[in-house]
């Protein structure tokens, strides 16, 4: 039986919309709803957009979204997201699109915190304006550019791709009123919308424009242009006042940006650029610009120099002076990487500066005072389907072995976050920082004591390393270029202190169980979560940024605990013995758990879902030998436990096998960490077992 259009609930899980299977829903807003699901005949998987029942029963807005969703799929433009279907089924009215999974640009912007590098934002606005001028050209205007509509995708084996969505939304600059009819709602985002937008005047492409010239502002600046009181305040700022200096908040960005942004935001549409691809082009030299007169002796210090633009349009990143890794996009402040021994190697060695799991067990477990919980691990039972692919398999080629001066040994390294930079830890008081880039040592910093250290993580703009003092309970924040430490906090003494490589806070431990998390950019409390179990706490694992945590006691009961709510989340068990001293852990986005298995094999649980999503292809390892959470946490990596020098990469958000990678001359060494887009990995040369050290520290590319 026909069902009324608008009358229809929220979508279940296994419910089907004009077949297309739902499986989760992922985002919503004011005007519809956002599903991931599966084409059930072509088994891909799709974003599924499920207008309001108020705009579903507008006559008027349900032709003209299906005649503009018609006109937007006929756009062939790499940068506006794919659109498979559109039209009404069962009482919904819904939009079919390609589906991103590594998210929008909002999402990386609240990871971040902060401002994004200049040669990324560069990146981003040249593509989305690339989207709009096409989308301009066949007549149509996107009229609500923002960064919840711009999604950012980090594909294995190619750079960074952005996607510009919502275009079902569009209106056609034929018309002349800018809102939609719809109940008189105004249909617009306030923080990004135009002055002629705001007015009900006409609007074109160089209504985009400003938008877009907003995007590129909150990017640089971290904050929006006009932030300040309520929507109507922000709407007449808009309207009315100037445009506010990008220097004001950044000023080795210098006048020339700001110059481009006020124009790409004329108040006057005819004194904006031409196109979206020039107010790009503008705006890439001059943010090039800003960065040489910034590092005029860049050249000499062996890095590549700036990207120096030629005639618009120009799509792409900066040009550096090594291959592309898969992932060039900042995606969280700090990096979580994970230990993981090539199958087979040492099973049960303890390192003394830090805690971690790993296949065939290089268990690093904790000193007196501190335990540090470095990344992923394997699992127990539970798969689910999913289709296996195959990709191909390879042969990691060594981009350089890394030494530090002296041929001092090192206990453990992993990369940022972005996987620009390299961290080594020392066998005391010394940390060694390595350009990925350069594939060279930048600095070594040292502990002022002289005391046993391990480093914590970069700090989002890769300026700083941070250093836990595991003797004195002290943190410091070293300047990457002077190797200078400008500041130095205590935590509590005589607790336990826990760190995972990558995370932006320190987790100290009470007697009492009680974990408090210190923010390593400024020593102050984070959050503080009391001891959920009943038995004593052994050990703690933190996500990048401390939003949770896993809280592991010493009956294998683990918790993942949401910090700040100090809400549990989900308990999971697990036989300490039988898993020969891997510890249950948590991804560097919090949204993926481990819990080891033992005999019984891996097992990964999704925080979205509240369900397990461990692979079911056979090439996930069986005992559970552990896997590495990769910086980005899109990928994992495991070890056969019978095979050497052999690893495999998986890829998170469709558990599907992506390749079997050999790793030349690596058995009986270790894997550190993995890169962004699981592009490169970090392993040990000469390790030393009987000492828990090695002498070189190695870096491979892995086949895309």
């Amino acid at each position: 039986m026909a069902v009324e259009p608008g009358t229809q609930g929220p979508l279940a899980p296994g419910s089907e919309v004009a077949g297309y299977v739902i499986e989760q829903r992922v985002g919503s807003g004011g005007m519809a709803v956002v599903y991931r699901a599966r084409d059930d005949t072509l088994g891909r998987l799709v974003a599924i957009k499920v207008l309001s029942p108020e705009l579903a029963m507008d006559t008027e807005f349900r032709t003209r979204f299906l005649r503009e969703s018609r006109a937007v799929a006929a756009v062939e433009e790499p940068h506006i997201v794919p659109v498979y279907g559109a039209g009404e089924a069962n009482g919904v009215l819904y939009i079919a699109t390609r589906f991103v999974a590594d998210g929008d640009l909002g999402r990386l912007q609240r990871a971040v915190g902060g401002p994004l590098p200049s040669a990324q934002v560069a990146d981003i606005i040249s593509q989305v304006a690339s989207a709009l001028d096409a989308a301009h050209a066949a007549g149509l205007v996107h009229r609500d550019v923002k960064p919840g509509n711009i999604l950012v995708e980090f594909p294995p084996g190619r750079l960074e791709q952005v996607y510009l969505s919502d275009f079902g939304l569009s209106k056609s600059t034929t018309a002349v009123s800018t809102g939609l009819s719809v109940a008189g709602r105004f249909m617009g985002t306030p923080d990004y919308c135009a002055p002629e937008q705001v007015i009900g005047a006409r609007v074109d492409g160089r209504t985009d424009q400003y938008s877009l010239a907003c995007v590129a502002f909150s990017l640089l600046a971290g904050v929006v242009p006009f932030g300040g009181g309520d929507s109507l305040s922000r709407l007449y700022a808009h309207v009315n006042s100037p445009v506010p200096a990008l220097t004001a908040i950044r000023p080795e960005l210098g006048t020339a940006v700001d110059m481009v942004v006020a124009r790409g935001m004329a108040k006057d549409p005819a004194a904006r650029y031409e196109s979206c691809a020039a107010f790009a082009w503008a705006l890439r030299a001059a943010l090039a610009s800003a960065e040489q007169a910034a590092r005029p002796n860049m050249m000499d210090a062996g890095q590549a120099g700036p990207w120096v633009p030629g005639p618009p349009p120009v799509i792409g990143p900066p040009v550096t002076g090594r291959p592309p890794r898969r992932n060039t996009g900042l995606i969280i402040a700090g990096s979580a990487a994970a230990v993981v021994v090539v199958a087979g190697a040492i099973a049960g060695v303890a390192l003394a500066t830090h805690g971690g799991n790993g296949p065939s067990g290089l268990h690093t477990g904790p000193p007196a005072t501190s335990s540090s919980g470095t990344g992923g691990t394997g699992g127990t039972g539970g798969t689910t389907s999913a289709p296996a692919e195959i990709i191909h398999t390879g042969t990691a080629t060594l981009l350089a072995t890394m030494t530090v001066p002296g041929g001092k040994p090192m206990t453990d390294a992993f990369f940022s976050a972005d996987g620009n930079y390299i961290v080594a830890a020392g066998t005391s008081s010394d940390f060694y920082v390595f350009s990925a880039q350069t594939l060279k040592l930048v600095n070594t910093v040292s502990i002022p004591a002289k005391d046993s250290g391990f480093p914590l993580s970069f700090s989002a703009d890769d300026q700083t390393v941070y250093v836990v003092d595991f003797t004195q309970n002290q943190v410091y924040d070293f300047d990457i270029a002077t190797g200078k430490a400008s500041h130095v906090y205590s935590l509590p003494s005589g607790q336990d202190v826990y760190t995972t490589n990558g995370s932006s806070v320190a987790d100290a431990i009470s007697s009492n169980g009680t974990v408090t998390e210190y923010a390593a950019a400024t020593g102050k409390e984070y959050a503080q979560v009391p001891n959920p179990g009943k038995a004593a706490v052994s050990d703690v694992r933190s996500d990048a940024d401390g939003g949770y945590l896993i809280i592991n006691d010493k009956n294998g009961a683990s918790y993942l605990v949401d910090a700040l709510s100090k809400q549990v989340v989900e308990t999971f068990s697990y036989n300490p013995s039988a898993s020969e001293n891997l510890w249950p852990d948590v991804s560097p986005d919090g949204s993926t758990v481990y819990v080891p298995g033992g005999a019984a094999g891996a097992k990964l649980w999704d925080r979205t879902t509240g369900s397990y999503i461990t692979p079911s292809d056979s090439r996930w390892p069986t005992p559970d030998s552990g896997v590495t959470f990769g910086s980005d946490s899109k990928f994992v990596l495991t070890s056969p436990a019978s095979a050497s020098e052999v690893v495999d990469v998986w890829n998170v958000a469709t558990r599907a096998h992506v390749i079997t990678v050999t790793v030349p001359g690596s058995s009986n060494e270790d894997i550190l960490a993995v890169g962004p887009g699981a592009s490169e990995l970090l392993s040990t040369g000469s390790l030393n077992i009987s000492q828990q050290t090695f002498s070189k520290l190695e870096i491979w590319s892995i086949p895309g």
